[in-house]
């Protein structure tokens, strides 16, 4: 069972799922980035 038909097809899902996998690699930098930062800034609070 085909969905998708042509190669030139194939092409074109693939670069949309690879986009759609960037933005979950984009969130998980950022939510890393917030996650040092709230650290950091707890951190030098203390001091």
């Amino acid at each position: 069972m085909r969905i998708v038909g042509n190669h030139e097809e194939t092409r074109g899902v693939n670069d949309v799922l690879d986009s759609a996998a960037l933005t979950y690699v984009a969130a998980f930098v950022a939510s890393l980035g917030n996650l040092i930062y709230l650290f950091l800034s707890r951190s030098s609070s203390k001091d």
